[in-house]
């Protein structure tokens, strides 16, 4: 969903960016700089919305500190150096090499996210620790009120066996 909802969004911006270019400010120079902008600003919101889903699947498998590991170094040892090349450096290319730089450091920050999860997360050994966790969290039998009829043990395991499935 993050690519499609991306992907039109990019579209919209780079096909429309005279129009989103003109919507910003009558000054042609600002004008200007907005359509310059706008495929990169597609590009750069599509690959910030796969790491944001890249970040929660790896805070599903309790790997948080990995994605840290890997969203910190991409934005601030690459990202930041190569948005204050790009934008003061030789290329000189103002706030649209900011915007490149950055660019470059959420591709480099999902391309290696996606990388762990596809190469590096072993799915049989996560789904056993899955299913280990529901056995472990399945709440209390319930305690038998006095004013109520007891529940039978065959009413119990059709209710738990109805809310998680067979687990044990």
């Amino acid at each position: 969903m993050t690519i499609v909802v991306g992907t039109a969004t990019t579209l919209s911006f780079v096909l429309a960016r005279e129009w989103w270019g003109n919507l910003y400010s009558s000054d042609p120079e600002v004008a200007q700089v907005v359509i310059d902008l706008m495929p990169v600003a597609g590009i750069f919101l599509t690959c910030n919305g796969l790491n944001q889903v890249f970040g929660a699947i790896l805070r599903g498998l309790g790997r948080q500190k990995l994605g840290a590991c890997i969203i910190v170094p991409s934005f601030n040892l690459i990202g930041l150096p190569l948005s204050l090349y790009f934008a003061y450096g030789p290329l000189d290319m103002k706030v649209v090499g900011l915007w490149w730089g950055t660019c470059v450091g959420t591709v480099i920050s999902a391309v290696v996210q996606l990388y762990f999860i596809i190469y590096r997360t072993d799915w049989d050994k996560e789904v056993e620790r899955c299913i280990r966790r529901l056995i472990v969290s399945r709440p209390a039998k319930p305690q038998m009120q006095p004013a109520t009829q007891p529940e039978t043990s065959s009413s119990i395991t059709q209710e738990t066996t109805h809310n998680y499935g067979t687990l044990a």
